[in-house]
């Protein structure tokens, strides 16, 4: 049971952080503005608020619907091969 919650949970987790981290940057920076979260990488790490209306890289502006579509069967493809499993068989994530 235990072991059946943790992929649920971690993308629980993770869209809770990505929603967070989106909503710091709209709420606290202008579009196109930089902050530098550790100043002694700031050549290397740098928060940039843009925007993207399209996929990847601004690709397909007009598929949103459908890819928000095709990632809700990925994902319900990806539970169901997990669950189907069997009990000897696990995968090293899942531990």
């Amino acid at each position: 049971m235990r072991r059946a919650l943790l992929i649920p949970v971690l993308a629980i987790l993770t869209v809770m952080a990505d929603q967070l981290t989106k909503w710091l940057v709209v709420t606290n920076l202008e579009v196109n503005q930089s902050v530098f979260p550790i100043p002694p990488l700031s050549g290397v790490l740098a928060i940039t608020y843009v925007t993207n209306s399209g996929v990847a890289f601004g690709l397909f502006k007009e598929a949103g619907t459908f890819f928000i579509f095709l990632a809700g069967i990925v994902v319900a493809a990806i539970l169901y091969s997990v669950r189907r499993l069997p009990a000897q068989q696990t995968c090293p994530w899942l531990l």
